[in-house]
């Protein structure tokens, strides 16, 4: 189970990374958090050094990017509704809080990296509302 610092306001999908031995996942559900862990796949470390920066000042783990997805516009009325509330959607769309340090990884775990037209519905049954408002890394849109 994750711990959640109870003051930190959290979406209905909230993706972090967590320090355990595996990856779990919760179903979302309308009024509950869904924690998806993204782990890392370390196998070793060579030489390590304290950095010369501060934890404090890592700008993009402690800053927020919200997500706004929602079903893929050429699905059926029926599979749109399924897709809704499969992510605990309301009014069509869902928010999904991800640290900007790892907007890359969400994005590519959901799919959403891509052009929602380059696949198919049943391939890719949800897209990315807020393209346009979600930055990557270098300061340009999402595609």
């Amino acid at each position: 189970m994750v711990e959640k610092d109870e003051t930190e306001q959290c979406s209905p999908i909230h993706i972090d990374v967590m320090q355990q031995s595996d990856t779990s996942v919760n179903q979302a559900s309308p009024g509950l958090n869904c924690y998806i862990a993204l782990e890392s796949r370390i196998l070793e470390i060579r030489g390590s050094r304290e950095s010369g920066v501060s934890a404090g000042k890592d700008h993009d783990w402690h800053n927020w990017v919200t997500l706004e997805i929602g079903p893929h516009p050429a699905l059926s009325e029926t599979q749109a509704k399924v897709i809704a509330l499969d992510y605990g959607m309301r009014g069509g769309k869902a928010e999904i809080k991800v640290r900007r340090a790892l907007l890359y990884y969400a994005l590519r775990r959901l799919g959403l990296d891509t052009d929602p037209a380059a696949r198919q519905p049943r391939d890719q049954q949800i897209v990315l509302l807020n393209r346009d408002a979600v930055h990557l890394h270098d300061g340009s849109s999402a595609q």
